[in-house]
């Protein structure tokens, strides 16, 4: 699918950083929560970064609509902000649009259906059976399996890969080469840089956070 529908995944930055922390796992690092919350700010910033998606890899790609809590943005400031996406040919990835491109997946190939009723039964049965599942109200949680990198070798592969340099050192070589690798890419307008989200995360986020404390900082309480 990589490189022949889909040129990989698309992500937002530093448009909302504040979280409710409700998610069970998280990677956010404290500044993001001492940001407040501004449409303008997350409409401008997805306009920006959209724009530099749709120049340097073309319209029809999936992007994520991410930074911090999604939920915290009022309704209109959320619904401009996906307009700002679909102007750019992005196609933002909601649970809804999941959940009907399961559906259509099942449409096209109706012989997986037993296959999920089986897997039904199963989740089921390791529930405890059904009175149990009415009984303790078990809620769903989805895994993503990652191998994790030291952020003290991705800053040196990092800057070593936006340098045309290879590094020596074996961790900051395995850190380089997956950064070229990484598939989920987010647009920085200001210096029309494609960054890996690797390398946004570990390196970029916690200094963007330090920089918005002072661009929109809390209301005194």
């Amino acid at each position: 699918m990589l490189g022949r529908r889909t040129a990989g995944c698309e992500g937002t930055h530093g448009v909302f950083p504040r979280c409710d922390l409700a998610c069970t796992p998280c990677y956010h690092s404290r500044e993001a929560n001492r940001v407040r919350t501004d449409g303008d700010h997350t409409e401008r910033e997805v306009d920006r970064q959209m724009g530099l998606l749709r120049t340097l890899r073309g319209p029809g790609q999936n992007a994520q609509l991410i930074g911090g809590e999604v939920t915290l943005l009022g309704p209109e400031d959320h619904a401009r902000a996906l307009q700002a996406m679909h102007r750019y040919g992005r196609k933002p990835m909601p649970p809804a649009l999941r959940t009907a491109r399961v559906a259509r997946a099942f449409a096209r190939h109706p012989r997986a259906l037993p296959g999920l009723g089986g897997w039904a039964r199963r989740a089921l049965r390791r529930a405890g059976g059904a009175a149990a599942v009415a009984r303790q109200h078990p809620r769903a949680v989805t895994y993503v399996m990652h191998s994790f990198m030291d952020a003290r070798a991705v800053r040196p592969a990092w800057e070593a890969l936006r340098a045309g340099e290879e590094p020596d050192h074996p961790a900051v070589r395995e850190a380089w080469e997956r950064l070229q690798a990484c598939s989920y890419t987010m647009a920085h307008a200001e210096s029309g840089e494609l960054v890996p989200a690797c390398a946004q995360h570990s390196v970029l986020d916690p200094e963007e956070n330090l920089r918005l404390q002072h661009e929109l900082p809390l209301a005194p309480t």
